[in-house]
């Protein structure tokens, strides 16, 4: 299976619809199992980026899909919505560049400070303890650090409203348990 794989199927009038998205393949359209539309974009704020007609009714079938820090589709088919995420709204597709620059500017200001925030507590334990990652790593710390960055990425996500780490991956919790077990191998 690829790295990052997501799958959407949906069935539309005896036909298997399915919208296969990867990180580093793109996404692809598939209808009753042959791919008839790919496409490598890298982001998507909600418009329409795959396409391909039904063979047996000449229908459009086109997916919308917002990819930013977290994979939404819709699947249209003659512009009528008959299947992905239907509770979900597509956040950004009606930004302008302007807009996106902001976001952008904002995401990054959230992971600088982010970032700055643990090398400055790592420093400051480095110069109180400074076999902290020799021989005497301590499981205390390891677990201090993870929760430290768990929380210092909710507060920069609350305070630039953004989202740092995406809730698909267990959101700021996801990032501690990752800390956690960084730390963990560090220690074995």
């Amino acid at each position: 299976m690829e790295f990052g794989y997501e799958e959407w199927l949906v069935d539309f009038q005896d036909h298997e619809i399915k919208v296969v998205n990867t990180w580093f393949n793109g996404a692809r359209l598939y209808i009753d199992g042959e791919c008839l539309d790919t496409t490598k974009q890298l982001f998507a704020f909600g418009e329409v980026i795959l396409s391909a007609t039904l063979p047996s009714t000449m229908q459009l079938v086109e997916v919308a899909m917002e990819v930013i820090t977290e994979v939404k589709i819709k699947v249209f088919v003659d512009g009528e919505f008959v299947g992905g995420e239907i509770w979900s709204e597509f956040k950004y597709v009606d930004y302008t560049s302007r807009d996106f620059a902001w976001l952008i500017v904002r995401l990054l200001a959230a992971y600088a400070i982010w970032f700055g925030g643990l090398i400055a507590s790592l420093d400051f334990t480095f110069d109180k303890y400074p076999n902290l990652f020799g021989d005497e790593a301590s499981w205390t710390f390891v677990a201090f650090l993870s929760i430290y960055a768990g929380i210092l990425c909710v507060l920069m996500s609350k305070i630039f409203r953004v989202n740092m780490f995406p809730s698909d991956y267990g959101g700021p919790l996801g990032l501690a348990g990752l800390f956690f077990l960084l730390g963990a191998i560090r220690m074995i």
